[in-house]
């Protein structure tokens, strides 16, 4: 087949039959597996259930004894019965911790995790995996100085500027850098001679008997100016070059996080102006490792964490993902930084407002209008009076936005939805500035829009399908704020 006839969709295609077809050898497989162990399940549960082994049972403890093996009985402590055990206590023996999940969600992660294989398979963790100590490592590590980020409070910056190093890196204290950071950051940084702050990804992780265990991976985006405004999202571990540090001011806060995000935010507005600004770097790299216990007391020591290691991989990423959807992993989005945030935009010579999301933990930066602009709302449909009828009910009773402009764009309804258009129009949009523009014509998305563009006389445009239904009340108010930045020029949901 020649290249260009082999698009996107064939090869997902191809991609989905593949793993399709290893998806059912495989479920054939554990088919076979299961049946078998059921046999030899059964098999052991003749021996242990026939009274020539019950009479044995004194022998087999005191030959047990004599060589000083602990738990002969087979299945002993693994919930398989065993022998005349039950029968001295009168209970049946308590379940094992591998009883307490689901057996199918277990052998999902026996052979899918997915983070573990990709650490498997990704050159630089494995160039690293072995990493030890060395006098070279040493001099690549003194050409950056370790900060962290909860020391950096009061009056003065809690590092020598006039002897650090090229690059100090903000961490957060409950975690540690990634073996071999220093050249894995040098490495990236050599390419961008002109960088002036950086950042790279992190994952959490626990001890166990074996090592530690690394699990949740955040892989960060990209540079993006308008989600630093929003909070803190370079995370655990930050870059600033030493030279830039010692021309921004020290804010000087009680709060040590206050003065990191101000001085990355100083950095932010002299750099990274642009998304594509190379003085902004990401190291798509996974460069810091946050403690999971230590950060959320998972287990509370080593005691306590449970001997089956998939029980306590569950019991970490449960907690791990339940504080991520409360917003408390993250930092920089409440009120305490405000006034970081609106001095930084005053400095960009904007106002900007804050809005608190409905989910009570995302909080919105909004430029300042001083009012609402004019938004006409553009919507395509045809034959279809009641789908329309439903976007208007939803949009009117539910958008708190209120300086707005109707503009529909029929192309071509019968006579009799014509004159149903004409009514629901009328009927929610009475008291609203609204035109209902009737244009038969071949269904072209383009020119339809473009004509409902000529008709609208508003600040901003907003383009609707007329089949969807408003169900958030700030939806208007939150899109119009970012569509009004100087540096936006269309806004999705």
């Amino acid at each position: 087949m020649p290249a260009e006839e082999y698009t996107w969709e064939r090869y997902y295609e191809d991609v989905f039959r593949r793993q399709k077809k290893y998806n059912n050898n495989l479920a054939v497989r554990i088919g076979e597996l299961d049946s078998r162990t059921a046999e030899l399940q059964a098999q052991l549960d003749r021996i242990t259930n026939s009274s020539y082994w019950k009479l044995l049972a004194p022998a087999r403890k005191l030959y047990g004894r004599l060589r000083g093996i602990p738990g002969t009985e087979p299945g002993a402590g693994a919930g398989v019965n065993a022998g005349d055990d039950e029968s001295v206590t009168g209970e049946a023996p308590a379940p094992s911790a591998h009883d307490a999940f689901d057996p199918y969600e277990r052998r999902l992660w026996a052979y899918e995790d997915y983070y573990a294989g990709w650490m498997a398979g990704d050159p630089w963790e494995q160039k690293y995996a072995e990493y030890r100590e060395s006098g070279m490592s040493r001099i690549r590590e003194a050409g950056f100085s370790v900060v962290c980020m909860e020391d950096c409070k009061g009056i003065k910056p809690p590092f020598n500027i006039d002897d650090a190093p090229k690059w100090i890196i903000f961490v957060n204290r409950q975690g540690r850098l990634a073996d071999g950071y220093a050249e894995r950051f040098g490495t990236i940084l050599a390419d961008h001679p002109e960088a002036v702050a950086a950042y790279a990804d992190e994952d959490w992780e626990y001890e166990t008997v074996a090592g530690k265990r690394r699990i949740e991976p955040w892989f960060k985006p990209d540079w993006s100016p308008d989600t630093f405004d929003s909070f803190f999202y370079f995370g655990g571990v930050a870059l600033l070059r030493t030279d830039f540090a010692i021309r921004a001011d020290w804010l000087g806060s009680s709060d040590p996080f206050a003065n990191v995000y101000d001085l990355f935010l100083q950095a932010a507005e002299k750099a990274g102006k642009t998304y594509d600004d190379a003085r902004i770097v990401h190291v798509p790299q996974v460069l810091f490792h946050n403690d999971a216990d230590a950060k959320f007391g998972i287990f509370g020591g080593n005691a306590s964490k449970p001997e089956d290691d998939y029980a306590a991989w569950k019991a970490a990423c449960d907690v791990i993902r339940q504080e991520l959807g409360t917003g408390r992993l993250t930092w920089g989005s409440d009120e305490r930084f405000d006034e970081i945030k609106k001095r930084s935009f005053k400095r960009r010579c904007m106002r900007v407002r804050f809005l608190e999301g409905q989910d009570g933990v995302t909080r919105h930066v909004l430029r300042d209008n001083g009012g609402e602009p004019l938004v006409s709302v553009l919507v395509l449909s045809k034959d279809h009076p009641d789908v329309l009828r439903c976007l208007l009910d939803s949009f009117l009773e539910r958008t708190d936005y209120h300086n707005l402009e109707f503009v529909v764009v029929d192309n071509g309804s019968t006579d009799a939805n014509k004159s149903e258009y004409e009514s629901v129009i009328e009927d929610f949009c009475g008291g609203i500035p609204h035109r209902y523009v009737y244009s038969p014509m071949e269904f072209n998305f383009s020119a339809m829009c473009n004509l409902a563009a000529a008709n609208a006389t508003g600040d901003l445009l907003l383009f609707m399908n007329d089949d969807v239904e408003i169900v958030q009340k700030d939806w208007l108010r939150l899109m119009a704020g970012c569509a009004t930045m100087p540096h936006v020029g269309a806004v999705g949901a």
